[in-house]
């Protein structure tokens, strides 16, 4: 009977022995699982990070054309509205000088410098008499 005993034992350990290493394949197996889920989900979240860092640029380039857009529409309207201002400007000072007419320089100037020309040298003479 020892004989049995001893290999039934036997047995017992083999079949332990085998148990414990599926357990320990097993446990090796799950965390091979989550490291290599882990690993993947860490590099979606870099690509995903990388793709939303373009896509802001993309947007913020958008935006900055079609502001610049109708900065320039709003430039060449105001050049337009600077332009019919500046036409009817030279319009009304057309106008202005054909009402006028022609004009006509009075030449009083030289007049009232020579009375007062006049007057200074009488003055001196006085003056010079006097002394």
């Amino acid at each position: 009977m020892v004989v049995g005993r001893e290999k039934k034992n036997r047995r017992l350990r083999k079949e332990g022995n085998s148990r414990c290493r599926g357990t320990l394949a097993s446990c090796h197996y799950s965390r091979l699982k989550r490291a290599a889920i882990a690993a993947q989900c860490a590099w979606r979240a870099k690509l995903a990070c990388k793709e939303l860092r373009m896509l802001k640029s993309a947007d913020i380039e958008e935006a900055k054309k079609q502001e610049t857009t109708k900065l320039a529409s709003a430039l060449e309207k105001m050049q337009v509205q600077f332009q019919e201002t500046k036409d009817q400007l030279m319009k009304e000072l057309e106008t202005a000088k054909k009402l006028a007419g022609p004009t006509t320089f009075i030449q009083d100037l030289p007049v009232i410098k020579d009375e007062l020309v006049g007057k200074l040298s009488a003055e001196n003479k006085k003056l010079k008499v006097s002394s």
